[in-house]
């Protein structure tokens, strides 16, 4: 297991015995990653039949696993590990593992440059370039996904990915979905 560089929240990548690979989250201190939200996100995903949201599943792993399986390379970050996972009394942390999906890159849609020009594909009247059209269809796609889910987080930067090929949109990074705000969520001008 290797702790993943980037994002506020612990992830960590972990590489199986026959060459594969997934990602693991922690139940852990930092409310906005809720690790089951995750596979409530696939479960939807799944209902929908989008198949945008990488396969998650819980699963409870003690500490003695993560310290024991945890890669030199992330040792240095005990401390943090340590402060931040949340344990049961039994040493166990109730998280949830998701299929690492081989070749991602940005999408680009969360940039400023992205959303003016995703706009454009969305809004009724305007063109969409032909070469541009099966793309704007899964981010309108994407778009009710995270209305039905309630997640704020989408355009922070990072959770838009797409296929190695740029072909297929990925909705990555669903903590923060089912999001509960009392009052409604405030839209944000781009």
């Amino acid at each position: 297991m290797k702790l993943n560089k980037g994002g506020a929240t612990l992830s960590f990548r972990i590489d199986l015995a026959d060459g594969s690979r997934a990602a693991f989250k922690p139940a852990q201190t930092d409310l906005r990653t809720i690790p089951r939200k995750e596979v409530a996100a696939y479960r939807l995903n799944r209902l929908l039949g989008l198949n945008a949201v990488p396969p998650a599943t819980p699963r409870l792993v003690s500490r003695d696993e993560i310290l024991s399986l945890l890669h030199p390379d992330s040792v240095a970050e005990l401390p943090r590990i340590r402060a931040e996972t949340v344990f049961n009394p039994a040493g166990r942390t109730a998280g949830v593992v998701m299929y690492w999906v081989p070749g991602i890159k940005d999408s680009g849609l969360d940039t400023p440059e992205g959303i003016h020009e995703s706009i454009q594909w969305l809004t009724q009247g305007q063109p969409i370039p032909v070469d541009k059209r099966a793309l704007a269809a899964q981010l309108s796609q994407l778009v009710v996904f995270d209305f039905l889910t309630s997640n704020p987080d989408r355009y922070s930067g990072g959770n838009i990915k797409t296929s190695a090929d740029g072909s297929r949109l990925l909705f990555m990074d669903n903590t923060m979905s089912f999001f509960i705000e009392p009052d409604g969520n405030r839209s944000e001008e781009h």
